[in-house]
């Protein structure tokens, strides 16, 4: 079973009073007594602070002054094997701090007035203790002792109080503890380590010391603001300004470790930022010392405990205490003790909740010595922290003292190694920041004015370069991309121009192809025998002279509309061929295929006049032959239709040869030709797929996914597409 508390200051085992910060509905009480507070200490400090009128000074002056908790919510936990009595009383409350009010601008001109310097003369010689130093006030009391605001008038500035109860005083182990403390603060010169500047003993006996009045917020009180989304707290704490002062708190606890004190008892309220940028770390009461050789100083620790001491008394907060030192293991106690409560208060500072659930102290010690697993990557990667702190985290809190940084200093690096590579990265930022806004700016202006995109293209990739991640300068360079300019400048127009020369050669190729296969009918009309030599000399003339245009055209020795003027004497060529079989049975398949065949590969100005061209090539026949202008082609009949040729005659063997070549002619050239026309486009879609997939692929993974998602509404509605002409409809 897990160690219990001293009869002293502990609550039940299940009481979460002793690992949770102390509750904020605490904070402003103006004065809290102790049950154990003895009437005689509080009335040195408010009973003789009357004025002559009967009013409380402290009233003035104390209102601004940290009214101390309860001693159940302050004082650390001090775990005892059953059985084994107390070795030492319990704490009183830490150093003496006070917390910036939010009372009003009477209170903060008060405070300003008490904290100004002044030269007012005071005699030097020892007037005695009474005349030095005159009681203001209670700054905290606690189960064994009391804390005061003094004016210490030799030198004219307040200080804090820190005595003994009497009751307490009368225990030579209660008197040397609180010598101990004195001296081992006193002699801990480092600047976030409260100086103590007397200790002594009082006319009625019982021993004191003074020390630096603080004046701010504990981490404990500032966390508390932060976990109820206060906005001025998150403006006036940010992670950066918290984990610096988090990194001067690891190098007072470096510098304690290295002249051989552990400190024991670091938690979020032993921590203080001051009103200046002032850090400091409290409470020395539990401090270790090893000593020369690794051993307690015995001037300052009775002998009687240094013997009870080897029992393995558990001295500590639980939730923030070491393994090695929730198990009592006093000799194994080392820098990395203290290691692991930093990273426990580094963990805290970040996410806002307990490493250790505080549900109770079973909980607390199951979780500490690696019974239930605390998850703290898991849990600090869910909170959004960066990998760095995440890993510095998991070292310091590691369950085996091997894996954890093995010195405070150590730590502190690790944390300003953070600091320098995220004040790089804010700067890299805001530069990233700067760059985007003028990319986006430049991307707007780029459908109108070309040069434009230029600039913005060189503004996003700079962007780009000082942060891969950043979103706004991702979704410009996805526009850029994607989306096509409402107006295609001249030097884009001539590269498409250049860029189709290929396509445009292999479609006139094509074209003399068809007309050339068009030729070699001729003759086999020719066989058929000539009745009307004017239509078959304008049948045979059009395709003859078209063939010959192509030729030319395919050759690069005719330009401009050439191919309409090909595509024309093929109409009239078709229009024709109706005065051989009539209107309806070889002119519809050949006006489609050629209609189809300039549609596909002429001007697309032109496309219209094609199209009508085309029907006219079947129209024009029959409604000149239905009016009498030409001969009927047909007779019909109720069980047959008759037809009356006029341009040649119809023998059975050579005419249902020409109507077999002439069908499979009108399947096999336009298969050929869009068969190539389709191989052609396949072959520029693949282009420009790989194009935006390598383009796509030079780009951070989540730029990829935002092209993603962009490519298919801006193909969608690129100028021009049918969804465009639907939505400006």
């Amino acid at each position: 079973m897990p160690p219990t508390k001293d009869d002293h200051d502990t609550p039940a085992p299940d009481s979460p009073t002793r690992v949770e910060r102390p509750p904020a509905s605490n904070r402003g009480v103006p004065v809290v007594h102790d049950e154990d507070s003895s009437a005689d200490e509080t009335h040195i400090f408010l009973g003789s602070a009357k004025k002559k009128d009967g009013t409380a000074r402290v009233a003035a002056v104390g209102a601004t002054a940290r009214p101390a908790a309860p001693a159940a919510a302050q004082s650390s936990t001090r775990l005892m094997p059953p059985n084994d009595p107390p070795l030492a009383p319990p704490r009183d409350p830490g150093t003496a701090r006070e917390a910036p009010t939010a009372a009003g601008g009477a209170l903060r001109t008060a405070t300003a007035a008490s904290l100004a310097v002044s030269i007012v003369r005071s005699p030097l010689d020892d007037q005695g203790f009474g005349a030095r130093y005159i009681p203001q006030g209670v700054l905290g009391e606690g189960g064994m002792g009391l804390i005061g605001l003094c004016k210490d008038v030799r030198i004219g500035r307040e200080v804090a109080m820190k005595m003994l109860r009497k009751e307490a005083a009368k225990s030579d182990d209660a008197r040397m503890r609180f010598e101990r403390e004195a001296r081992v603060q006193g002699q801990l010169e480092h600047p976030a380590i409260v100086p103590v500047y007397d200790l002594g003993v009082r006319p009625d006996g019982t021993p004191f010391f003074t020390m630096k009045r603080l004046h701010g917020e504990t981490l404990s009180e500032i966390m508390d603001t932060l976990q109820k989304g206060s906005v001025s707290a998150a403006a006036a704490y940010s992670r950066r300004k918290l984990l610096t002062a988090f990194s001067s708190v690891c190098l007072a606890v470096a510098f304690a470790n290295a002249h051989g004190v552990l400190h024991r008892d670091l938690k979020p309220s032993n921590v203080m930022l001051g009103d200046f940028g002032e850090v400091y770390l409290l409470d020395w009461g539990l401090a270790k010392l090893t000593g020369v050789g690794g051993a307690e100083d015995g001037r300052l620790v009775p002998a009687s405990a240094q013997k009870q001491t080897q029992v393995g008394e558990v001295m500590g907060t639980p939730g923030y205490m070491s393994p090695e030192q929730l198990r009592g293991e006093i000799d194994q106690l080392d820098a990395r003790t203290d290691v692991y409560s930093l990273g426990v208060l580094l963990f805290e500072l970040l996410t806002l909740e307990p490493l250790h659930e505080r549900k109770g102290l079973d909980t607390i010690y199951n979780s500490t010595l690696g019974k239930r697993d605390a998850r703290v990557s898991e849990r600090a990667f869910a909170k959004g922290l960066p990998p760095e702190l995440v890993a510095i985290c998991v070292k310091a809190t590691a369950l085996e003292t091997k894996d954890r940084h093995a010195t405070a200093r150590e730590l502190h690096e690790a944390i300003e190694r953070f600091l320098d590579g995220h004040r790089d990265g804010k700067q890299r930022e805001e530069m990233a920041a700067a760059h985007a806004a003028t990319a986006k700016e430049a991307a707007q202006l780029a459908a109108t004015v070309p040069q434009m995109r230029e600039l913005a293209m060189r503004e996003v990739s700079a962007a780009l370069a000082l942060d891969p991640t950043h979103a706004g300068a991702v979704e410009t360079l996805m526009r850029l991309m994607l989306d096509a300019p409402v107006e295609v400048s001249e030097e884009a127009r001539q590269e498409f121009k250049q860029s189709r020369r290929g396509t445009e050669r292999e479609t006139r190729q094509g074209t003399l192809l068809s007309y050339v296969l068009w030729m070699c009918f001729v003759p086999l009309v020719l066989s058929l025998g000539v009745r009307d030599r004017i239509a078959a000399a304008i049948t045979g003339g059009s395709v003859i002279l078209a063939a010959l245009l192509s030729f030319l055209s395919a050759t690069r020795r005719l330009g401009g509309p050439t191919r309409f003027v090909i595509y024309c004497l093929g109409s009239i060529a078709i229009a024709s061929t109706c005065t051989m079989m009539g209107w309806a049975i070889v002119v519809p398949g050949l006006a489609a295929v050629h209609t189809v065949g300039f549609i596909l590969h002429g001007e697309k100005r032109l496309q219209p006049a094609a199209l009508v061209l085309g029907v006219l090539s079947v129209v024009l026949p029959f409604v000149l032959q239905e009016s009498g202008v030409l001969p009927r082609a047909y007779v019909f009949q109720t069980d047959r239709m008759t037809v009356l040729p006029l341009m040649t005659g119809l023998p059975p063997g050579r005419t249902q040869l020409y109507l077999v070549l002439s069908s499979l002619a009108a399947i096999v050239v336009p298969a050929v030709v869009i068969s190539r026309l389709r191989d052609t486009l396949e072959t520029a879609e693949e282009r420009a797929f790989m194009h935006a997939w390598t383009l796509q692929h030079l780009l951070p993974g989540r730029a990829r996914e935002a092209a993603a998602a962009l490519r298919a509404p801006a193909k969608e509605a690129r100028p021009g597409s049918a969804l465009e002409k639907r939505k400006r409809g």
